[in-house]
C-alpha cells in the first residue's frame, strides 16, 4: 500500500474505528475485506496536500475519513527483528 491508496494489494480497505478513537483518543489504521468489515468503521484515504507551493518539497499525507474529518497519523515501523518475539 502506498501513501495515497485506500486499499492494499488484496483490495482490502484502509479504515479506522471512530468508537475506539473517541474512547481512547487513538485508533490504529487497519485493513479489512468487505466480508470482515466492522460495522462502525470509517474508510480512510490519504491524499497528499501541498502545504508550501514549493515543487522541491513533497506534499504532506493527510488521513481523511468518509465523513470529511481529518486525522493526524503517525507512521510507526518496527524492524523485523523486533517482531520475532511477538
Amino acid at each position: 500500500m502506498n501513501a495515497t491508496d485506500d486499499r492494499d494489494a488484496r483490495g482490502q480497505l484502509l479504515h479506522y474505528l471512530p468508537d475506539a478513537l473517541e474512547a481512547c483518543g487513538v485508533s490504529r489504521f487497519r485493513v479489512a475485506s468487505k466480508v470482515e468489515w466492522p460495522l462502525t468503521a470509517h474508510v480512510i484515504s490519504r491524499p497528499p496536500v501541498d502545504y508550501d507551493d514549493d515543487v522541491d518539497t513533497p506534499g504532506v499525507y493527510v488521513a481523511v475519513d468518509t465523513q470529511g474529518g481529518g486525522l493526524i497519523h503517525r507512521h510507526v515501523q518496527y524492524p523485523a527483528s523486533d517482531l520475532q518475539d511477538i
